[in-house]
């Protein structure tokens, strides 16, 4: 049973798309709004151990990591899904504009889960095969790198909770 397998799925790989409001744009773009925010925390869940990866490679944390990808994909199919049964006809012009950013904004979320599953992580792998080190110096400075993108994940949820880009 699909809902059972639902149920099992730790509440941060649920979606919370609304069948039951899709008629109704406001909460429509709401309810994407809400799925992108947990597209965020998904995203912030992968890049958070890549630094780690760096420093002390571990191939079962790899493969979770990447597995975790998964989730971002599911979550931009239904949103690509959910906006496409939304009623054109209810849609206003700026629900129409909300609606394109939203999606811009969770095609961006996805391909920054692909960098990691895709590249970061095979790169951090590569680095321990081959047993290379960074230097004190470079090491801090992808280090600053990895903190800027863990805080510009924090200021995107704002801004996607606030609607305010200033």
């Amino acid at each position: 049973d699909a809902s059972e397998d639902v149920r099992d799925e730790p509440v941060q790989y649920r979606s919370v798309l609304d069948d039951g409001v899709v008629d109704t744009p406001g909460q429509a773009l709401i309810c994407i709004r809400r799925e992108i925010l947990r597209m965020l925390q998904i995203a912030e869940e992968m890049i958070q151990p890549v630094m780690e990866m760096f420093e002390r490679f571990d191939t079962d944390r790899m493969k979770t990591v990447i597995a975790t990808d998964i989730h971002l994909n599911n979550a931009l199919d239904g949103i690509r899904h959910y906006a496409s049964a939304l009623p054109q006809e209810k849609l206003k012009s700026a629900d129409k504009k909300t609606l394109r950013h939203l999606m811009e904004f969770a095609i961006a979320i996805e391909a920054a889960g692909d960098l990691v599953a895709k590249t970061m992580l095979p790169l951090a792998q590569s680095k321990a095969k081959a047993n290379i080190q960074f230097s004190k110096e470079g090491f801090d400075e992808i280090q600053a790198l990895h903190d800027r993108e863990i805080a510009n994940i924090a200021l995107a949820s704002n801004v996607l909770i606030s609607g305010d880009v200033n």
